[in-house]
């Protein structure tokens, strides 16, 4: 059961402008921008800078290296403790961010690296993925660094994400499909959905596993909900004219779906109903390299080449959604 037309959704003030910090970040490959990210420490932002990822102190408006790489990054993110670098030669680095412990530094393959995510099985083993252009998603345990799964694809794979419970994992690549896979011994694609027209670019699942996300380059967002290893569609967004690059879902009880384009601007949704929206455009014209939710759900913050904005999330607002929404 799918629904195909495009959502429509009132215009809402979901974030406010708090602070530009003058602190640029790097983009290496033009289609991959998932290179600023937010870890457990409040008021910090992880994002890259030529061959480094920096530790961001917001409030000080000072930066503190975290990696030193070697070579600039296609991906970077950081959770559960962690941080993960990829390259385009299938570089692959990862360090604990409490003692600051380099925990793999290694080519993969033979090809690129194009997106790192973490997250937890369900024994509660904290896991990494790294998908590539060799049409692969390895799935790799943390601390340990032993590789759990290789998953095969029918397309080199841009990106992929667990679900909160660990037992699926989504991800888009060179194709307008979206693959579903059931992880457990072992990997097995359990859905495949097809509602854009050009490669997909992120994905990710709402804080409940009951959703996930993608987004592609034909500016196409779409939303399925999950139950029981089905999908079904059940809302899809548009971009005027620029290509969506990441996909983010914040934490409850907040809900919002974050959406980039390739550059000025990026979108805001009611991850519950998905009937309220904000687009907001940058304060100055700028490529993306990437947006993160904090962990607490008060603010977003967006990297630009020159500098990462922060936003401030309008809890009085969402507080107000209709019932279906936040209470």
């Amino acid at each position: 059961r799918t629904r195909s037309t495009f959502a429509t959704s009132t215009m809402a003030q979901l974030v406010e402008l708090e602070k530009v910090h003058v602190r640029p970040t790097t983009i290496m490959h033009w289609q991959l921008r998932d290179l600023v990210s937010c870890g457990t420490r409040p008021g910090t932002v992880y994002c890259t800078y030529e061959d480094q990822t920096l530790a961001y102190d917001t409030a000080r408006g000072t930066s503190e290296r975290v990696q030193q790489l070697g070579y600039e990054p296609t991906c970077m993110n950081v959770g559960h403790g962690y941080v993960a670098s990829g390259g385009a030669n299938s570089q692959l680095d990862v360090s604990d961010l409490r003692d600051g412990q380099r925990l793999f530094h290694a080519d993969i393959c033979d090809n690129e690296n194009n997106s790192v995510t973490f997250g937890k099985s369900p024994n509660g083993e904290v896991v990494l993925l790294v998908t590539n252009n060799d049409e692969k998603v390895r799935i790799y345990s943390v601390p340990r660094m032993k590789r759990l799964h290789t998953i095969v694809c029918p397309v080199p794979i841009n990106y992929a994400a667990l679900s909160p419970d660990g037992t699926h994992l989504v991800c888009v690549g060179d194709s307008p499909d979206t693959y579903l896979f059931r992880v457990g011994d072992t990997c097995t694609r359990v859905g495949t959905f097809r509602e854009c027209e050009d490669a997909g670019m992120s994905c990710c699942w709402n804080p409940h596993g009951s959703k996930f996300a993608a987004a592609s380059q034909d500016g196409t967002l779409c939303v399925w909900e999950f139950n029981e290893g089905t999908a079904h569609l059940v809302a899809k967004f548009k971009t005027e004219k620029e290509a969506c690059r990441a996909v983010k879902w914040s934490s409850a009880p907040i809900d919002l779906l974050l959406y980039t384009e390739h550059r000025d601007r990026f979108h805001v949704v009611d991850g519950r109903t998905f009937d309220i929206s904000q687009t907001i455009t940058l304060p100055h014209n700028s490529h993306i390299s990437g947006a993160c939710f904090d962990k607490e759900g008060t603010r977003i913050y967006v990297g630009m080449e020159d500098g990462i904005v922060e936003y401030r999330i309008n809890s009085a607002i969402i507080r107000g959604f209709p019932s279906g929404s936040i209470i």
